[in-house]
């Protein structure tokens, strides 16, 4: 018989759908990934792992995810815009603080633009509820980013008092 990898256990654990076998598998990723650099391997399968839509799942695959944010910003980018619309609430906090967060430390203007320029009213809306989620960190920290973050939250009231209140508590 032949002896597959763990690469390919993780990703036939993934793959099955067992929450058990699935949330195994992440923890044993991020587990690796706290000690030794993060494999390219483990992207897709934690990627992957955004379908099986389990709030502790979802919090473990972006986890995993956020290792790969100096390597994929973009990928990252467009994984958030394609599962941000059916996201449940913990969810997006989860895409909000394991990714996006610190997709802004480095890449601000590549976030802001994929909100600002998002034209479908449900996806934009997704899109910036994440984003008042958000600490500032890294670029965000400058005022004038911050700024625009805030004249994105503002155009949903029921999000502003989030990115205004998280610049207040970091000046």
């Amino acid at each position: 018989m032949p002896q597959i990898n763990s690469l390919q256990m993780f990703d036939h654990k993934v793959r099955s759908h067992s929450l058990s076998k699935v949330r195994s598998a992440l923890c044993e990723m991020v587990e690796e990934a706290k000690v030794s650099p993060i494999r390219q391997g483990f992207f897709p399968i934690a990627r992957r792992a955004l379908a099986v839509r389990n709030d502790e799942v979802y919090w473990l695959a972006a986890t995993v995810l956020s290792y790969f944010v100096e390597k994929y910003p973009a990928q990252l980018l467009r994984i958030i815009r394609s599962v941000a619309q059916d996201s449940s609430d913990d969810q997006r906090t989860a895409l909000a603080k394991c990714i996006l967060e610190h997709l802004m430390e480095n890449h601000f203007d590549d976030v802001i633009n994929m909100v600002s320029q998002e034209t479908d009213a449900e996806l934009r809306y997704a899109l910036v509820d994440i984003l008042a989620r958000c600490w500032p960190f890294g670029e965000a920290e400058k005022k004038s980013n911050w700024e625009r973050v805030e004249s994105l939250v503002r155009e949903y009231p029921q999000f502003s008092e989030r990115a205004n209140l998280s610049f207040m508590l970091r000046t």
